[in-house]
């Protein structure tokens, strides 16, 4: 006996050698095949089905099918325009925020998905500003990139010159002549005066174990830390963070160190983490060095907190494969983006973008919300951006239409605005 199980609606790794083609060709090697077809969805709202069995309609199919459920009611989809990356995730983090503190609901409740890893450096950043803890499955998050890391532990280190974990992790980057062996005789000294790696440098008994050579090194390194450290007093976290740049001559490093694809990367995700760090020190609990490494300690805490798994789920369309989360947000709902300019040149791979859109409408239990902006900032400069071809492809009814490309409801959406005013009044009254 046989037995296949498979749906050519969620067939997304045409990559990976995942075809269509293989349930057609059973079919036609197992002329008696029969088929069930399990088309009853535990999981979403008749409302989220709808859509996406629209959607998918505009597929070709081997089986006809269309997925319902008895879960009827619930809230509308809602499709909505914002005029930037950074608006765009700003919109979903407030969401979010509003849902946890007027809601109840838990962090691990909502999920954010998308076509390609990069998106995810806006919500990050978003999700930080916060204090939303959030994981990442699937890529790379934002602040684990390398550039990143090291730069945030220069600022760790100016603020705190005793930070032996930072101290190690810049110390010889950019290379300054400062290696393992020495790193490892300054540690042992440190460990037998009970002393931070900084205060270590200041004896001179350490030139004896070490050398004059690699002593003038750390020597070197110290007094830069101390320097920088005293002139944090007047300078701004932006302008420390460029001080570092500039003295460290990391842009040069990053440039030696890289191909000519990962050094436009790397300096675009620079250039991000100076303009957040601008944008955080707008609020004055946050204009010091020391105010702001308060606030990026804390997020440090909540994600390395192994054992705390109630968190937003940040992941790509892809990885979300066979999830699912009460509320779910799909993000860059764009022409060139979703469906993906390296999947458009033929009718088959618009179909598999179409399938990735149906799988990541159908990971939402109860809440969906679909987004795109307006320009989207590629290679330094903002794009016009169109909205997907699949948005036109969903129904009219059971959804929101706050793009502004459909009539909205504006009765319902002044309720929801009387719903969240009624939930701020609660919540301050209790």
């Amino acid at each position: 006996m046989l037995t296949a199980v498979g749906d050519d609606d969620q067939s997304i790794y045409a990559w990976r050698g995942a075809n269509t083609e293989n349930i057609k060709r059973l079919v036609e090697n197992f002329p008696n095949l029969k088929t069930i077809k399990l088309e009853q969805n535990y999981r979403s709202t008749q409302k989220i089905l709808h859509a996406a069995n629209c959607l998918i309609s505009h597929n070709q199919h081997i089986f006809e099918k269309t997925l319902w459920s008895d879960k009827t009611g619930g809230e509308n989809i809602r499709i909505q325009v914002a005029s930037t990356e950074d608006d765009e995730a700003a919109l979903i983090v407030g969401e979010i925020s509003w849902q946890l503190q007027l809601k109840r609901a838990n962090p691990e409740d909502f999920a954010v998905l998308y076509r390609s890893n990069y998106q995810s450096r806006p919500v990050e950043q978003a999700l930080r500003e916060r204090n939303i803890p959030y994981t990442i499955s699937g890529g790379t998050g934002f602040f684990e990139h390398s550039e990143i890391r090291d730069l945030i532990s220069y600022l760790r280190l100016a603020n705190n010159p005793e930070d032996d974990s930072a101290f190690l992790r810049v110390c010889n980057t950019p290379k300054r002549g400062i290696g393992i062996t020495t790193l490892e005789k300054l540690g042992e000294f440190a460990r037998r005066r009970n002393s931070s790696l900084i205060t270590a440098t200041e004896s001179l008994s350490l030139e004896e174990e070490l050398g004059r050579q690699e002593f003038k090194a750390l020597e070197m390194f110290a007094n830069w830390t101390r320097n920088l450290n005293r002139e944090t007093e007047y300078l701004r976290p932006s302008e420390v963070l460029q001080r570092v740049i500039n003295d460290c001559e990391y842009i040069e490093y990053v440039e030696q160190i890289s191909t000519e694809a990962q050094i436009t990367r790397r300096k675009e995700r620079i250039n991000q983490l100076q303009v957040w760090i601008r944008k955080l020190e707008q609020d004055e609990r946050r204009n010091t060095l020391d105010g702001l490494m308060q606030h990026l300690m804390l997020l440090d805490i909540l994600d390395n907190d192994e054992g705390n798994k109630n968190a937003v789920h940040l992941m790509s369309l892809h990885a979300a494969k066979g999830l699912e989360f009460p509320q779910v947000f799909i993000i860059g709902a764009e022409e060139q983006l979703l469906p993906h300019s390296n999947s458009s040149v033929n009718e088959q791979g618009i179909e598999e973008e179409r399938r990735l859109f149906y799988v990541g409408i159908t990971r939402a239990r109860e809440n969906l919300v679909i987004t795109r902006v307006k320009k989207r900032k590629k290679a330094g400069a903002f794009e016009q951006c169109e909205a997907s071809r699949f948005l036109l492809e969903l129904p009219t009814d059971g959804i929101d239409w706050l793009d502004g490309s459909r009539e909205i409801d504006t009765e319902k959406e002044n309720q929801r605005a009387k719903d969240i005013f009624k939930d701020l009044q609660e919540l301050f009254n209790s």
